[in-house]
Formats: C-alpha cells, structure tokens, sequence
C-alpha cells in the first residue's frame, strides 16, 4: 500500500507541475500586445487588427492596412501620401 500511496503523490506533484507551467505561460502571453490566448490550449493566436477597424489606426478612408504576426502597418493608397495614418490626396494643377 505504501507504493501506490508516494505513486499517488508523485502523480499530485506533476499535475500541480504541468498546470503551474500552464498558468505562468498563459500570463506571459496574455501580457503580449497584439496576441491573445486561447486558453483550452497554451498557444499564441495572432489579432488581425485590420480586420477591425477600431483596432487600427490607419486613415479610414484612403489609409490601408496590413496585419503582421502581433502588430499591423499602415500605408497610403494610390494617389495618398502619407503616414498612411493621415493621407492626403496629391494635388493636381488644371
């Protein structure tokens, strides 16, 4: 009986372990801007900040964005230049 009990122990311990680890994992990538955390398994899912357009900062109407792995960029479309922020339309002389 002695054998199954400190099995029984060792197998607490390396439970509190693993779910430690998970929890010291999840808290780092909760604190990761632009990621968050699916928390049925411990992995990072990137946010597509463009898809949204209250996550980006890019110029609404002649601003485009484009996400990458954690942030996004901003740029200008044709005929804009700028920040791609603030786009300001290029001025033709008639």
């Amino acid at each position: 009986m002695l054998t199954a009990s400190i099995n029984m122990e060792a197998l607490l311990v390396l439970v509190m372990m693993v779910f430690l680890v998970m929890v010291l994992l999840v808290k780092v990538c909760v604190y990761r801007v632009g990621f968050h955390t699916v928390i049925t398994q411990v992995f990072f899912v990137d946010i597509d900040e463009c898809a949204n357009s209250t996550m980006n900062n890019c110029d609404p109407n002649n601003g485009f964005c484009t996400n990458t792995e954690g942030s996004f960029n901003c740029s200008c479309i044709g005929g804009y230049s700028g920040d791609g922020i603030t786009c300001i339309g290029e001025s033709t002389i008639m």
